[in-house]
């Protein structure tokens, strides 16, 4: 039953009836009959109507007084030892009054003073509790109390007054600790078991009050409360010793004030009327409590405490005086689900507590200088928590003796009082029945009957119906309205504010139920704030603030506990027992870096410092960026705990970071683009896999559920690196956390070892919309990079392994398998703050991964710990220029900018504590390789596999795009003709397998790798350009094998690349690298005004190396060289090689070895299938071997050998690689260089120190240019062997070239000290031949030198020798000696050989380097397109009119033709082609060569049905005759072989002993007695055949295509014997013409013996051999700069054009016979003839006039003609003898011996001008005249090569003419040339325009430009005869010698100022 009983029932009790009176009656009615009851009642002296009912209410029956003087009580060890406590009472006074006519007592008690006083010490004892030092008026009481019931004004049933003063309590620690040891139990007591004794004691007598108290229910009284208890406090002394000098801490304990409220506002409630609320609402008894001035103070020895404790506020207060105010509710009815049984509800409006730094170190002091209790090592638990348990124990012992002599007490007062029952027995009945409110009836209209007294079983029916009802036991809500906390700095006696915390709106709310308990709490606002900084709204900074949050509370917090038993479980609660639900609403953190370190080293100073002194950092006094970060985040999360399963549920929905810098352009870092962030779920079951269960694939023990949405990172290192300087400030606090953290990682590790056997199964169900990534260029531009990771997904799933042995517990697999999808990176643009275009440059790729884990390792070994395998779908990147431009541009600007804020420099932390971790640790290290050591010995660990990894990648793709000139063009689109490149790695796998002893193997692979040439635009030779992949007939092979071992004993690498044919365009790889180096170029120059110098990081120290060993293997490359891929046969150079490289490093020895074997270089077509006979061996297969070693401490040493190197330079080689390194030097586009902006201040002066010109400054000698170390050696040596070096200079068409030039070497060398003192001593052995073609034989060019007394030769040595060393110090005074000079080095190298250099040159040997200088020069010059026809070294043509047999010798190999084949037939005109047999050996090679004989070299030939001719030598250039007889008729014959060099090859023809050569332009064919034998065409060699050369032969001219000529007849025969008889002798012939008798062809015919090198027949002339030469008869040249035309005499009129420098031939011109018609065409705009007679016996020089015909007169012009007789010709050569070319701009007049010619100004071609034919050869001499001069002094014209000027007077002004006389090529004609004598030439940059003083005219004169045609108009120019590169300018002044010189001393200054300032741009 509910207990309603007032607040002292159990003193009240006795005189007041209760309803148990009432169950007790209806008890014992039941249980006796009345006699029984009579018997009862006389037995224990009762009366039913015992109560007097006449007493008036004041009678009072009954008064007890008790007064108590005094009484003390001590505590003390024994009788012998002083007191530890002593405690006095004084003036106890007790009052007790009963009236029973009013049923009512009263009690009254007062003390007036009380004492305890401690141990005494130093003759004083002190005072521990007072109440007289506070209050000496002996009036007041120290406390009173009054109580009464139902008193005399009736204005309440119950009274109860207290009162007390204030208690002075003081703290000494000497009798404190005193009392601790007294109460201390002795060592053999266990205080524990007592303790548990005592309280299971105290709990059954707990029960039997409880019954007792509970049985009695009290009606509702009212209760007059009055409480006043005053405000006492506590005094702490230092040293634990109260005295007056001594500073103290004060602890006001407050002042107590509680009092009821009145119910006059019941009395006003009218049935009916009011709400149900509003009654239950009043249905309360309400208490008003308050608690006031509760403070703490801390005051020093010479400070007032009394004085300041009245105060609100002093210097004093730690916490200033609070206040706090409750009001407590009682119901009146207790049955009434709906109101709460007490109800409690505070406020406290502030809590306020300041203290400086001072203050808290003072009151540190002070505790710590109290002295302690001794703690006795003998007991089990530590001293203070013995204390507080005995305390419990008295504490309990107390409570229960008082609660037992109540409980007597209330019986006998039940006993005394049975009497008043029936007075007040409907009142209580009423008060019982109040259980209305739950039937929902109105509050009084409650029908009569439910009032009358229920039955027994009605009465246990309503008492389990309320059992049922969910009554409130307490209803709770306090506030605490402000919260403020400062910490201050104690400055000049006044204390600053540091830091300050205001909470304002912190409560909570309770309710207490009986099937639940629902509580509340709740956080308005917080500020964190330093006072001592303000922002820039002049505003304390804050650090933390909730002000932008006007709605919400911070926090709240609400927490729902059920109980399992309750009705509403299910409906209400949803089976949920316990919910906490947690809202945080926002808060702004601002860190702003000078507050937060103020503020930490105020906090640090704080803490009480150890003995180890720590350095404090400085806080670093500096404007700084405002840089404020706001992060907003919002996150749910709900907890779920069941029996058989936790649910965990978060979700984040919103994150943002802002960069508060208002500048921004991207002022988000970090936010979110859908709904949520991220919603995770995990489900942990309860023992799901517990026994037969663990065996279910199906259950798990936890599931994961992970969504996250997308997350947008907008990158800007600016921003992100200054959060990160941010974050260096605070370096203490962060070393301390990665401390924490290590520990925290070490704590994990071994809990991860202590996991049992078996294992916990995760399923993991995890979607990742992957964070887009955006990082701008730089923090102000729109261009972005954006990085979409895609989608990522994460299942798995369980298995058991398979496995062949039997475990107890089968291990079971999780197999994870990871995807990546829709992986995409683009370029795009950020504009309004949205991206607007997408580029592509990596097309959307997918990713799967495999991962197995075994959830067994800890016990099953047979698979890996973890096994991955992952598979790479194609990837597609694709980069264009730009693309590589923005990147770069991002590295450099974006990642390269910092925040701008250099990081603090660090302080150096104690050395002392770092060489003690350093120590420590390798001690630590030191005994972990003891402990594994010993392992290993005893049991050997079985070596698990932990990791497995298996990738493959399918292809990864790069295609490259040329730059888009076009701009505007979409930004979205590629564009394909752009395309440039595509890059491919084919089938890439990665294999990685770990071990559980460290060791690990790992291996990758790439199956192939390509590289493209894409353009479109470029004609390709192939349809698919290749310039990377595997040769072709590999592709079974891998390309690349890497392998890669670690073990105990080291690592070891291995490198194989394999059949790799690489294709180096030149022009191809420029365009790309180009991409690359233009895209660098581009970020660079946005770079250079961004530049920061970035701190270098210290590099951490390396580790000594174990053993390493690396293997490089390069297996048959070829490497391609080509200039030009749109030709199949465009030059190119292979080079193919083996390499080996082999590397071996341990910390006591290091050696490399590395060998290139076979490399070989050949010149060839590009393509494969055009190589075929086309290969030139550039360098012949060659070995390269280097080695190096260095062992401990040893120097290294190193060894270089090269066996033999073979060069062979042919022009064509030189032509390729001129080709292929040309595209490396592009040729600058022709483009015409743009004028340059004339900069502003050009003509300014400028001083020439601004200028900075290197060449002025001054040469600081005082420089100390010395190295900062002296150099020492260091032991190094390499040495250097080459033994052979060929190389061979040839000459030829194409690839079968013929050597010219052989040089052989060898070299020896050896260096020491290479990197300090260098010293290099090598000699050079040098042998050099040429081949001399006239004799066919290998002549030295470099003399080999006799070896003393013997017959052998050696090469010539040279000498080479450098070496570093120390220069002699000058001996300077003793002063200086002491500064001890680093000394300065010089570097020496001389060249010198001891042998004499015998360099011999011969003609031939002069002739065959001038035809390979010519051939290397065209090979050099022109395209490669000369070189498409090979010629062999050797090529035999049959010219002899039959087929002939060919047997070459040995050392010849004939092309073209079957393998094996010996012997070869050739047909007439055929040809065969042979070179050398090249032998293997290269110093057999070179000998064979150099001693060329003839008896290795020949061929033996054998004309058809002709005997054989002896072997015929090849070696020597010239002509023999060989004798054959025809096997027939027996007639001997001569045959001639002839042999021709014609660009380095030998031309062997063998022909019969007459060669006709053809000198006509138009070709003979050649008859023999009416057969033709062939046509001799012009300027050519024919052979006439050899059955017919000793027949007679006939010419028959042949017509040219227009019939010029006409057509002739045949000329007559002429016979061999003709030919003999008439060597060197004219014959001639005519060949008459068909259309006219008068005309015929004259040909001349001449007959010369030809040159033979060696006869080997008889001096017979039939046996000689002659060439028979036709020659026209007259040659005619026009060598005039005008055209002629010529007409023979009786030809009808019929002109011909000669063009100015042409030749043309006269074939029917007969001597002393023809006359010529000559004109001369538009010569001084007029045409000029002439007639000339063709003479024999002229002289060289002889003159022809020449005549103009006008209408004014005739004017005549002198021509000279120059003639020359030869056998069988005549040349006549028309020119002037001298040409005059005016560039003056002036009209000139030349004057001579009566000739007077005027040369105008605008004529461009040269004036035509020559002496009188009478006067030609004499000295002759010319005067000159410009414009209206007089004439000049005479001056000659025929001094060649001369320069100087003419001076011509005026009246005005002196002319001075520049003249320069020059030869022409033909060296008949003098070239004169005028110019003026000065001359501007523009050699700047920009076009200049030049005036003279006084001149208002200004002359432009332009850059100089590449051709003289750009020339101004100034300038006269001729026809170019000489090109000059400079610029005349006519001044009128520069023709007068006065101002000349003082202007062009201007000019002069102004020319030198403008070289100055733009030759050296």
């Amino acid at each position: 039953d509910e207990n309603s009983g007032g607040w002292f029932s159990w003193i009240w009790g006795w005189s007041r009836e209760d309803k148990d009176e009432q169950k007790q009656e209806v008890k014992t009615s039941s249980l006796m009959t009345s006699e029984e009851k009579a018997k009862l009642y006389a037995a224990i002296g009762y009366s039913e109507t015992a109560v007097d009912p006449t007493l008036p209410k004041s009678y009072e029956a009954m008064k007890l007084s008790v007064n108590l003087k005094s009484m003390s009580a001590s505590i003390r060890e024994n009788n012998q030892t002083p007191e530890l406590l002593k405690f006095s009472l004084n003036e106890l006074s007790t009052i007790f009054t009963q009236r029973p006519g009013a049923q009512a007592i009263r009690f009254e008690t007062k003390i007036t003073s009380l004492e305890v006083t401690g141990m005494t010490q130093e003759n004083c004892t002190p005072c521990l509790l007072s109440s007289r030092t506070v209050y000496s008026d002996n009036s007041t009481s120290l406390l009173s109390i009054m109580f009464e019931t139902n008193p005399l004004d009736e204005g309440a049933d119950q009274r109860l007054r207290i009162e007390s003063q204030p208690l002075e309590i003081i703290y000494d620690a000497r009798t404190i600790n005193s009392l601790v040891d007294f109460f201390r139990p002795p060592n053999d007591v266990h205080l524990e078991q007592l303790t548990s004794a005592t309280l299971m004691k105290l709990e059954e007598f707990r029960e039997k009050t409880s019954t007792g108290l509970l049985y009695i229910i009290e009606t509702q009284k009212v209760l007059d409360l009055k409480i006043n208890l005053m405000a006492s406090y506590i005094i702490v002394p230092q040293k634990g010793f109260y005295d007056c000098t001594s500073s103290l801490l004060l602890l006001d304990l407050g002042s107590l004030k509680m009092k009821s409220k009145s119910r006059s506002d019941i009395s006003g409630l009218k049935v009916g009327q009011s709400s149900i609320e509003d009654i239950m609402s009043r249905a309360y008894d309400s208490f008003d409590i308050q608690l006031t001035s509760i403070q703490l103070l801390y005051s020093k020895h010479d400070e007032n405490w009394q004085e300041a404790r009245k105060l609100k506020y002093s210097s004093q207060h730690i916490l200033q005086p609070l206040d706090v105010k409750v009001e407590f509710g009682r119901a009146m009815v207790v049955t009434d689900a709906r109101m709460p049984k007490f109800k409690l509800s505070g406020q406290l409006p502030l809590l306020s507590v300041q203290i400086s730094d001072q203050k808290l170190k003072s009151i540190l002091e002070l505790i710590d200088s109290i002295p302690k209790a001794e703690s006795s090592p003998a007991t089990s638990s530590p001293p203070k928590i013995t204390e507080v348990r005995l305390l419990k124990i008295i504490s309990l012992i107390l409570i229960g003796k008082i609660s037992f002599y109540i409980y007597q007490m209330s019986r006998m007062q039940w006993r005394s009082s049975i009497y008043f029952a029936p007075l007040e027995s409907h009142k209580e009945e009423f008060y019982d029945a109040l259980s209305s409110p739950v039937e929902d009836m109105p509050f009084f209209e409650t029908p009569s009957a439910s009032l009358k007294r229920g039955s027994s079983t009605r009465r246990k029916k309503l008492n389990k119906q309320e059992s049922l009802k969910n009554m409130t036991e307490l209803q709770l809500r306090f506030e605490v309205a402000e919260v403020l906390i400062k910490l201050c700095r104690l400055t000049v006696n006044s204390e600053t504010p540091v830091l300050q915390l205001e909470v304002v709106g912190l409560g909570t709310e309770l309710k207490l139920r009986t099937f639940d308990m629902t509580a509340s709490a709740f956080l308005h606002e917080i500020c964190l704030l330093c006072p001592e900084y303000m922002d820039d709204n002049d505003k304390p900074v804050y650090l933390v603030t909730t002000l932008d949050n006007v709605e919400d509370d911070l926090l709240t917090l609400e927490y729902v506990k059920a109980d399992i038993n309750g009705p509403e479980l299910k409906t209400a609660y949803q089976n949920v027992l316990q919910k906490i639900k947690v809202n945080f609403s926002s808060l702004d953190v601002h860190l702003h870096t000078e507050t937060l370190l103020n503020a930490v080293n105020y906090l640090n100073s704080l803490l009480p410092k150890q003995e180890t002194k720590v350095v404090e950092e400085p806080v670093h006094e500096k404007t700084e960026d405002k840089k404020d970060v706001l992060k907003k985040l919002s996150l749910d999360s709900q907890v779920i705990m069941r029996k058989t399963a936790t649910e965990i549920t978060a979700k984040l929905k919103n994150i943002v970071i802002v960069d508060s810098d208002e500048m921004a352009l991207y002022n988000k870092a970090l936010y979110i683009t859908g709904k949520e962030v991220f919603n995770f779920k995990i489900i942990s079951y309860v023992n799901a896999t517990d026994g037969i269960a663990y065996t279910n694939m199906d259950v798990v023990d936890n599931r994961v559920y992970l969504t996250v949405g997308c997350i947008q990172v907008v990158f800007v290192n600016k921003f992100f690196s200054s959060i990160l300087a941010f974050i260096n400030n605070f370096q203490a606090a962060k070393e301390a956390l990665t401390e924490a953290t290590v520990q925290a990682a070490e704590k994990a590790a071994t809990g991860v070892k202590e996991l049992a056997e078996r294992s916990s199964r995760l399923a993991l169900d995890i979607n990742i919309k992957a964070p887009v990534v955006i990082i701008p260029q730089s923090a102000i531009s729109a261009n972005v990079l954006v990085a979409d990771l895609g989608l990522i997904t994460v299942k798995n799933r369980f298995f058991i392994a398979k496995t062949n042995t039997r475990y107890n517990l089968p291990p079971v697999l999780d197999s994870m398998t990871v995807k990546l999808s829709e992986l995409k990176l683009y370029r795009s643009c950020y504009e309004q703050n949205s991206l607007q275009t997408e580029v592509e440059l990596l097309q959307p790729l997918n990713l799967e991964v495999a991962v197995e884990r075994n959830l067994a390792a800890a016990w099953y070994n047979e698979v890996p710990d973890i096994e991955i395998s992952g598979r790479l779908k194609p990837m597609n990147l694709i980069l264009s220029q730009e693309d590589i431009t923005t990147i770069l541009r991002t590295l450099n600007e974006n990642i390269g900018e910092s925040s701008g804020a250099s990081p603090p420099s660090q302080e150096l932390k104690d050395t002392t504590s770092r060489s003690d971790i350093r120590s420590t640790s390798e001690h630590s290290a030191g005994v972990t390789l003891v402990t594994s050591a010993v392992v290993e010995l005893h049991s050997p660990v079985k070596i698990k596999t932990t990791l497995k990894l298996d990738f493959r990648f399918d292809s990864l793709t790069l295609v490259l795009y040329n730059s888009n000139s076009k701009q505007g063009t979409n930004l979205d689109q590629r564009d394909d003709l752009l395309k440039l490149a595509e890059f491919k790695l084919l089938l890439m796998s990665a294999a990685v397998k770990m071990l559980s002893d460290g060791s690990m193997n790992a291996s990758v692979k790439l199956a192939d790798c390509t590289l493209d040439d894409e353009r479109q635009a470029i004609h390709k030779a192939t349809p698919r350009s290749v310039m990377v992949e595997m040769k072709h007939g590999f592709e079974k092979k891998v390309m690349m094998d890497i392998s890669y071992k670690q073990g105990r004993d080291g690592t070891v690498l291995d490198v194989i690349v394999q059949e790799i044919y690489l294709c180096a365009s030149m022009e191809f790889l420029l365009t790309v690298a180009d991409i690359f180096l233009k895209a660098n170029a581009e970020s660079a120059a946005a770079q250079r005004n961004l530049r920061h110098s970035l701190p270098l990081k210290e590099q951490a120290p390396l580790q000594p190396v174990s053993m390493m060993e690396m293997n490089i293997i390069v297996k048959n490359p070829e490497i391609v060289f080509v200039a030009e891929l749109t030709r199949s046969d465009a030059p190119a150079l292979v080079v193919t090689a083996q390499c080996e490289v082999f590397i071996k490093n341990s910390p006591e020895r290091y050696s490399m070895t590395a060998a290139v074997k076979e490399v070989q270089v050949k010149a060839c077509p590009f393509l494969p299938e055009k190589r075929k006979g086309n290969v030139t061996t550039v360098l012949q297969p060659c070995d390269f071997f280097f080695e190096m070693k260095r062992s401990g401490n040893n120097p290294q040493s190193a060894d270089l050998m090269i066996k033999s190197l073979t060069v062979k330079v042919s022009p064509i080689i030189i032509n390729t690689v001129i080709t292929i390194t040309s595209a490396l030097y592009r040729t600058a586009e022709t483009t015409e260089e743009e004028i340059s902006q004339t900069p502003p201040g050009l003509w300014n002066m400028k001083d020439l120190k601004d200028l900075k010109l290197w060449f002025l400054e001054e040469s600081n000698e005082s420089e100390d240019t010395s190295p900062i170390t002296e150099l020492v050696p260091t032991g190094q040596l390499l040495k250097m062997s080459i033994e052979s070096v060929v190389l061979t200079l040839e000459a030829g068409v194409g690839h079968r070239t013929v050597p010219m030039l052989l040089a052989k070497s060898s070299f020896l060398g050896e260096v020491k000290n290479w990197s300090t003192l260098i010293n290099l001593h090598s000699q050079l052995e040098l042998e050099v031949h040429y081949f001399n073609e006239m004799f066919g034989v290998w002549e030295p060019l470099l003399e080999p030198l006799e070896i003393e007394k013997t017959d052998l030769f050696k090469p010539w040595i040279l000498e080479i020798k450098m070496k570093k060393k120390a220069k002699k110090a000058l001996v300077e005074s003793d002063a200086e000696e002491e500064n001890y000079k680093i000394p300065e080095y010089k570097t020496v190298i001389s060249v010198s050989s001891k042998d004499q250099l015998n360099i011999t040159l011969s003609k031939c040997g002069l002739q065959m380097l001038s035809n390979l200088g010519t051939a290397f020069a065209e090979a050099a010059s022109q395209t490669s397109d000369i070189f498409k026809k090979d010629q062999a070294p050797f090529v035999l043509i049959n010219s002899l009119g039959l087929a002939i047999t060919v047997l070459p010798s040995d050392s010849f190999s004939v092309l073209d033709v079957e393998f094996g084949a010996k012997i070869f037939d050739l047909k007439d005109g055929g040809s065969l082609n042979m070179e050398y047999v090249r032998s293997k050996s290269e110093s057999e090679q070179f000998t064979a060569m150099t001693t060329l004989s003839s008896k290795r070299f020949y061929i033996q030939i054998c004309p058809h049905n002709h005997s054989t001719v002896e072997k015929i030598p090849l070696t020597k250039v010239g002509r023999c005759i060989y004798k054959v007889r025809h096997e027939e008729s027996g007639v001997e014959r001569s045959i001639v072989c002839q042999i021709d060099t014609v660009e380095g090859s030998k031309m062997i023809t063998i022909r019969s002993p007459i060669q006709i050569r053809n000198h006509f332009s138009i070709p003979f064919t050649i008859f023999d007695e009416g057969r033709c034998l062939g046509t001799a065409s012009p300027e050519n060699e024919f052979n006439i055949p050899l059955s017919s050369y000793r027949s007679v032969l006939s010419l028959l001219p042949i017509a040219d295509e227009n019939g010029v000529d006409g057509e002739y007849d045949m000329c007559e025969g002429i016979t061999f014997d003709e030919i003999m008889k008439n060597v060197d002798s004219l014959l001639q012939r005519k060949c008459q013409s068909v259309m006219s008798t008068n005309h015929s062809l004259i040909v001349n015919i001449v007959t010369v013996k030809d040159t033979l090198t060696s006869s080997l027949c008889s001096d017979d002339e039939w046996d000689f051999s002659y060439v028979v030469h036709l020659w026209p008869s007259v040659l005619l040249h026009n060598l005039l700069p005008y055209h002629i035309t010529y007409s023979v005499e009786g030809n009808g009129n019929k002109y011909h054009t000669l063009h100015d420098g042409c030749s043309a031939q006269i074939h029917n011109a007969v001597l002393d016979q023809t006359r010529l018609d000559l004109e001369l065409l538009n010569y001084l705009d007029q045409n000029w003839k002439s007639e000339y007679h063709i003479k024999s016996n002229l002289p060289d020089i002889s003159f022809t006039t020449f005549y103009c015909i006008t209408e004014l007169d005739k004017t005549e012009l002198d021509i000279a003609v120059h003639v020359t007789y030869t056998t069988g010709q005549m040349v006549i050569a028309i020119h002037s003898p001298y040409w005059m070319v005016n560039k003056t701009g002036r009209m000139l007049q030349y004057k001579a011996d009566g000739i007077h010619r005027k040369h105008p100004p605008d004529c461009k071609k040269p004036l035509l001008f020559s002496f009188q034919p009478k006067n030609f050869l004499q000295n002759n001499k010319v005067q000159l005249m410009v414009t209206d001069s007089e004439l000049s002094d005479q001056f000659s014209l025929d001094t060649v090569g001369s320069h100087g000027s003419v001076k011509c007077k005026s009246h005005k002004k002196d002319y001075q003419v520049g003249v320069t006389i020059n030869n022409s090529s033909f060296n008949i004609t003098r070239i004169v040339t005028f110019t003026p004598f000065f001359m501007i030439s523009n050699r700047s940059k920009y076009t200049l325009e030049v005036a003279e003083e006084g001149k208002e005219k200004w002359i432009p004169i332009v850059l100089q430009q590449f051709s003289t045609s750009q020339f101004s108009h100034c300038e006269l120019s001729s026809e170019h005869i000489r090109e000059r590169k400079y610029l005349g300018v006519m001044l009128d002044s520069i023709w007068n010698n006065v101002n000349a010189e003082s202007i062009l001393d201007k000019l002069a200054n102004v020319l030198a100022h403008i070289s100055v300032e733009f030759t050296s741009t």
